[in-house]
């Protein structure tokens, strides 16, 4: 199978046949025969060629297949079929694609595909070789829009539920929305006593899903049968702690998987001294995250995972990668660290949310120069950075992820950026919302995807030296070395 990014595949009669930069394949056709030869560049370098007659013969050359079937003038259907092990093992599997195709001598015909259809079926076994995969699942992300100081929290959970409406529609299985979703991002404000206490959640008798504002977000999770990351702000019962926080609920099990509370709180925690300047009190509203950064599986996003109950034991050469998805939560400003990915990313995780409240325009909290003078240069580059941790990262992970913002202009005066996105596992966007208001992005992911990176470029095991790593650890600020 090529594993080529989008592109298309020109096919010419007695001509060249090119697979954007990836691959290249022939054809020649004498009157009586047509010859298909096939030259793949597949993940590691893997390489067949095979030829056939006009009867739609094949061959097998390596581990890779060609298969062409009736390749005469007119219709074709060609299919791309992968062994699940490069060893020719006689009890090799195999799994395929098939592709329309129209051949018509001296005329042009495309077969066009994309990196989805290509790579999106398969997963790996030996790293980047193949067998068919059943680790793909439809996901999305609500992108919200303003949220004003005086918008009513019922109306910001309607829009949430319409978006959640809108996502199962579109068969998701996953739906993400950003951070303190259903209301103003209030930490730009000074607040104290009831003012303050409003805009936080609590649970009823130790159970998220039974708050009266969110739990109808909740119950329409479980009637969907749809899993749900959720931003809010949470206080806690009887010490009345405040934190940052996004919880995980399966509604394929209706059940609280897991909670993450914010550990990376940007800003101050005192105002700034100029009165219009904006401000970023989340260390003033909020304790840093006390959770830590743990992975957990979501039950029943895939099908097929291996679990317990089916005797399957964690961490064994036969089983990495096939278990319930590996999931990760971060929050906004997490997203810039890569300790947080990385202690992720060593629990193996396939699949990180990020919901966040970014400004466009902060000189206080963001600094100032040239480049970044004026509010359209300084949104620019929020946007900029904002994509740049969430590819890097997702890349040197090998992960997914997806990203999702709170954008817009609040009160009609505090800009926040958009640029919701999901992200594969080579650190390439999927998809990419294009307004800054309510909406959905949704996309189709395979997580089986994400064994090449880590069994190769990211093999920790094989490549990490943590004896270097101890500054990491144990020193937060910066220490310059001594003058010369």
């Amino acid at each position: 199978m090529p594993s080529s990014r989008d592109g298309d595949v020109h096919i010419v009669h007695s001509s060249q046949v090119r697979i954007t930069d990836k691959g290249a394949a022939h054809i020649s056709s004498p009157v009586s025969r047509w010859e298909l030869s096939v030259v793949s560049r597949v993940r590691e370098g893997l390489r067949a060629r095979t030829t056939g007659g006009d009867d739609g013969d094949w061959e097998v050359v390596d581990q890779l297949n060609l298969m062409v079937k009736n390749l005469v003038p007119g219709s074709a259907t060609i299919a791309f079929e992968g062994a699940s092990s490069i060893d020719s093992q006689p009890d090799a599997e195999f799994g395929y694609d098939e592709y329309e195709a129209t051949v018509t001598p001296n005329n042009l015909s495309v077969w066009t595909f994309s990196s989805q259809q290509a790579m999106g079926s398969i997963q790996t076994n030996e790293a980047g070789h193949t067998a068919e995969s059943t680790r793909k699942v439809i996901v999305a992300g609500a992108q919200l829009g303003p949220i004003n100081v005086d918008t009513p929290r019922s109306e910001g959970i309607q829009r949430m539920l319409k978006l959640m409406d809108d996502a199962h529609k579109a068969n998701a299985k996953l739906i993400v929305y950003p951070e303190i979703a259903p209301v103003t991002f209030f930490p730009r404000h000074i607040l104290e006593g009831e003012e303050l206490e409003k805009y936080f959640e609590q649970e009823v008798d130790g159970d998220i899903t039974k708050s009266p504002n969110l739990k109808p977000l909740f119950d329409k999770a479980r009637e969907y049968k749809m899993d749900v990351c959720i931003g809010y702000a949470e206080c806690t019962g009887a010490d009345h702690t405040h934190y940052n926080t996004c919880i995980y609920y399966s509604g394929q099990v209706d059940k609280v998987v897991s909670k993450y509370r914010k550990v990376h709180l940007p800003g101050t925690f005192e105002p700034y001294e100029r009165k219009d300047a904006t401000n970023q009190l989340e260390k003033r509203y909020f304790k840093p995250g006390d959770l830590g950064f743990e992975a957990f599986r979501a039950p029943e996003l895939v099908p097929d995972a291996l679990t317990k109950t089916l005797g399957a034991k964690p961490n064994e050469p036969d089983t990495l990668g096939k278990g319930d998805p590996i999931v990760g939560m971060i929050i906004c400003n997490d997203r810039r660290w890569p300790e947080a990915w990385r202690t992720y990313g060593l629990q193996g995780v396939e699949l990180m949310l990020c919901g966040y409240n970014t400004t466009a325009w902060a000189p206080e909290l963001l600094g100032t120069n040239k480049k970044i003078s004026t509010k359209e240069k300084a949104k620019t580059e929020a946007l900029f950075h904002n994509q740049l941790s969430l590819t890097y990262n997702s890349y040197a992970n090998s992960c997914f992820s997806i990203n999702v913002a709170k954008c817009g202009l609040e009160d009609g005066k505090y800009p926040l950026i958009g640029g919701s996105c999901i992200v594969d596992c080579d650190g390439e966007v999927v998809v990419e919302a294009s307004t800054e208001d309510d909406e959905l992005i949704v996309a189709e992911i395979d997580l089986g995807m994400c064994r090449r990176g880590k069994e190769k470029v990211f093999a920790f095991e094989k490549h990490r030296r943590i004896e270097h790593y101890g500054l990491i650890a144990e020193q937060t600020g910066v220490r310059e070395p001594e003058f010369l």
